[in-house]
């Protein structure tokens, strides 16, 4: 996870706000906040045990929303993160997902989304499937591949296979596409 962690770094503005959708345990939040003393994390999950792993010297620039939609939310974010929970997202519901997380990148002001998951092929993408379907019981879980992700009223600026099957996707608001 370092390898997609840097990707993403820098991919984040200076003293930014992130808000971390399915951000679940917080792993992914603490390595972001660890690494990047500047920014804020909010996380956001509809799980109800939300940031456990985030370690006590990050929890200072850290809020979690357990249990709540991303609509739910207010405030201003810079980024919208979202690391391995769209293969969660019923494959019939992920376009209704999409249009969602861009209402609400448009509603709170943010100009980036940046997208992990997992390319569906190889050895250790089939581990990751198992492991979903088995040990977290989600039996539901498809994995997708990067260019079935488009969010409306975003534009992708930057791909990148940091860690294969691992992919990392960055998307602009047209807004700020615009201004280029």
């Amino acid at each position: 996870m370092d390898k997609v962690v840097s990707y993403m770094i820098h991919q984040i503005p200076t003293n930014a706000n992130v808000l971390d959708v399915g951000g679940g345990d917080g792993y992914v939040a603490n390595l972001l906040l660890s690494k990047r003393s500047d920014i804020r994390v909010t996380i956001t999950d509809i799980a109800s045990n939300v940031g456990s792993f985030v370690e006590h010297t990050n929890r200072n620039r850290l809020t979690v929303h357990p249990s709540t939609d991303i609509s739910e939310l207010q405030g201003k974010f810079d980024v919208i993160t979202i690391t391995d929970v769209i293969h969660h997202v019923p494959t019939a519901l992920r376009q209704e997902f999409f249009a969602k997380i861009s209402s609400v990148g448009k509603e709170v002001g943010c100009s980036k989304i940046i997208v992990k998951d997992i390319e569906p092929e190889g050895f250790r993408a089939k581990l990751a499937l198992l492991g979903d379907l088995f040990i977290t019981g989600d039996r539901n879980v498809v994995q997708l591949s990067a260019n079935e992700i488009l969010f409306p009223n975003f534009t992708k600026s930057d791909w990148a296979m940091p860690d294969f099957p691992n992919y990392c996707i960055t998307f602009l608001s047209e807004n700020v596409t615009n201004l280029r």
